[in-house]
């Protein structure tokens, strides 16, 4: 499989939230592989598990937390100090985690994109490109099995644990 699955248009088929949960998943991917990476700070690994919390809290209740802005800025300015480094990956990470703390925030507008960013992200650093098809295929079906709407929370429950890093890619 191509790192193209799923598509841009095939998340905007899924609800607002299961868009935000699917993109949640894919960050987590990353964020397993930066808890290993020898380069990667305490404080960006930090930075990185609450914009992905606040997130996951957001899907939850399907609403923005109240400190999802915060954790938002803080994963950009990250990305802004790392994206020159040679080495990809904590950059890659911290700029993921600020795209779906984004789209946690502005489900409407940015979530179908920040998904998408993050699953290319996740096939390419972090995991097997079936793995992620997997995540989107399993968030589909459970959104038509159980009707999900826009205003749906969707709980990070849904989805199956995580491999430990070391046995992925």
């Amino acid at each position: 499989m191509s790192l193209n699955f799923p598509s841009e248009a095939d998340l905007r088929g899924l609800p607002k939230w299961a868009r935000v949960a699917f993109a949640t998943r894919c960050a987590r991917r990353l964020e397993q592989r930066l808890q290993a990476h020898p380069r990667a700070s305490h404080d960006l690994r930090e930075i990185v598990r609450w914009a992905i919390s606040e997130a996951e809290l957001s899907c939850e209740y399907g609403v923005s937390s109240e400190d999802l802005s915060d954790a938002a800025k803080l994963a950009d300015a990250a990305h802004e100090m790392l994206q020159d480094l040679d080495d990809v990956m904590p950059a890659m990470t911290s700029a993921v985690c600020c795209w779906v703390a984004k789209a946690a925030q502005f489900p409407d507008r940015v979530a179908a994109s920040a998904a998408y960013g993050a699953s290319m992200a996740a096939q390419r650093y972090a995991c097997r490109p079936s793995e992620v098809e997997a995540d989107f295929l399993h968030l589909d079906q459970l959104c038509r099995d159980q009707q999900w709407t826009e205003r749906s929370p969707v709980s990070a429950s849904v989805f199956r644990p995580l491999k430990a890093a070391n046995s992925q890619k």
